[in-house]
């Protein structure tokens, strides 16, 4: 797999996840009456129906504390980086762990810097310390699952690959719903978390990419990797090969050994 920073697909995903948390950053950051009238109602009506079902909450917090938290996500990126280190894949290891370091800061200071409020209820479901926006669970999530798939997706059946998606899918809309059903986050933070986790992974893997390989030559992943074996292929060792001979023009054999005489 070569830089993601060569596909246009993901130089595009890039550029419209950097605008979403450019536009959402600037209207939390500005009080944006209408985004707080959106997120407001959102909320107010996931925490209703949560409220009603106790069995959900149960099951929302099991997810996102146990199946879906960010150090869930650290984990296996961090068991994936040591085995993309020995497979002999260092780019794309190095890549994992600058992507899971980098990513979490970068979320950290932003909320440092915007400094928004979480939810408030009267009844709350669940609590959770710090600012609101952008979602780490949401961010985190993202980057977890990019690093994942990146690992995981040139090295197993293509049969295999839709169930791979599948599971990254849910996993990223799953942990964002239950932040947001538990009445911990906005809307607005959970959609920022995911923009900025998709910026975080396309920027690094380019700038990665550009530092390790300027010429952009090599080959990072098995299925991309060069044959040494020309598509047509040399005879084999003991295989006769056919020449044109003297002025007859016939073809005679010429065999591939030193002469007898």
């Amino acid at each position: 797999m070569h830089s993601l920073s060569s596909r246009p697909r993901a130089a595009a995903c890039a550029l419209v996840a950097a605008g979403v948390f450019v536009v959402l950053l600037v209207m939390v950051a500005a009080g944006w009456e209408p985004l707080h009238r959106v997120d407001a109602r959102v909320a107010a009506d996931l925490h209703t129906w949560v409220v009603g079902h106790p069995g959900w909450r149960r099951t929302l917090a099991f997810l996102t504390g146990w199946v879906w938290d960010p150090w869930d996500f650290r984990a296996l990126a961090a068991v994936s980086a040591v085995l993309l280190w020995w497979q002999g894949r260092r780019r794309t290891a190095v890549w994992t762990a600058a992507v899971m370091i980098i990513g979490g800061l970068t979320g950290t200071l932003v909320k440092v810097a915007v400094a928004r409020d979480r939810p408030m209820f009267t009844d709350p479901v669940a609590d959770a310390p710090g600012w609101s926006f952008p979602s780490g669970h949401a961010l985190n999530g993202m980057l977890g699952c990019v690093v994942l798939l990146a690992a995981l997706l040139p090295v197993v059946p293509r049969r295999v690959r839709p169930v791979l998606w599948a599971v990254a899918v849910v996993s990223v809309l799953g942990v964002g719903f239950t932040r947001m059903a538990l009445g911990v986050h906005f809307l607005s933070d959970v959609v920022a978390g995911w923009a900025l986790g998709v910026v975080v992974a396309v920027v690094l893997w380019a700038a990665i990419a550009a530092l390790w390989d300027p010429a952009g030559t090599e080959p990072e992943d098995p299925s991309s990797a060069p044959s040494d074996r020309p598509e047509d292929g040399p005879a084999d060792d003991g295989e006769a090969q056919i020449t044109r001979g003297g002025s007859a023009g016939l073809a005679t054999p010429r065999p591939t050994g030193p002469s007898s005489g």
